[in-house]
């Protein structure tokens, strides 16, 4: 698929393509990120201003509870408390409801400028995840690509590596890199344990049985090598 999608069947294509995937990305985003987002929650409320910064968010959590919060009130409370760790967690919050919601365009926005605003933070590479997701739910396959890459390369000990992982295999699997493809996947199918790594499971088995040339070949052995018997010593 083509970086860039102007022609109208296209557009369809990717519509098409949103709603079938939709639910996938949506839990993808929102249980990687919202959880990075509430671990050690207390931790980072130290200074005054760290302090109200956390005092807001916490009201506009609270009063939301059982609810989807909007955007808007995260936003509100990431452009009001900007520099502070709260604000930095309300606006990524922010941007993950925004593709909750269907608003790609503004949680794209969002996620970049976490990532602008935020170079140093602890969530970093979620809001490059959630970056990547959002340039793939727009069927840019090859700068999607390029951005969970990233995620994948840079952060190897971060909880977004598996996703961003799986993403690339069925984004090259899509574009007919099958070999990529199974790599990507079997780097994750060992985890069992986990929903991704069942899934980069199923995966595998599924391109292996259309594919069985991609079967990995067992490694070699060196046939072993004839004993040579030892000469004869010479005749004195």
């Amino acid at each position: 698929m083509e970086s860039e999608n102007t022609q109208s069947g296209d557009i369809y294509t990717v519509l098409g393509w949103l709603e079938k995937n939709r639910k996938n990305l949506i839990t993808a985003v929102v249980v990687i990120i919202l959880v990075g987002v509430g671990v050690s929650y207390y931790n980072w409320r130290k200074t005054e201003g760290q302090i109200i910064a956390g005092e807001a968010l916490s009201s506009v959590l609270m009063a939301n509870l059982g609810t989807n919060v909007s955007a808007n009130s995260l936003l509100s409370v990431a452009n009001s408390h900007a520099g502070t760790e709260a604000g930095s967690r309300a606006l990524l919050a922010a941007a993950t409801q925004q593709f909750v919601d269907g608003k790609v365009s503004d949680a794209q926005a969002s996620f970049a400028r976490f990532i602008s605003d935020y170079p140093e933070s602890t969530l970093i590479a979620q809001a490059k995840y959630g970056l990547a997701v959002c340039i793939e739910s727009q069927g840019k396959t090859a700068e999607a690509i390029t951005a969970y890459k990233e995620v994948v390369d840079r952060y190897a000990e971060d909880n977004t590596r598996p996703s961003g992982k799986l993403a690339l295999g069925r984004l090259y699997e899509a574009d007919g890199k099958l070999e990529l493809a199974r790599d990507s996947y079997m780097d994750i199918a060992r985890d069992s344990r986990s929903a991704v790594g069942m899934e980069a499971q199923t995966r595998l088995l599924g391109l292996l049985q259309k594919h069985p040339e991609l079967q990995p070949k067992a490694p070699e052995t060196s046939a072993p090598r004839a004993a040579i018997a030892p000469s004869a010593a010479p005749a004195k």
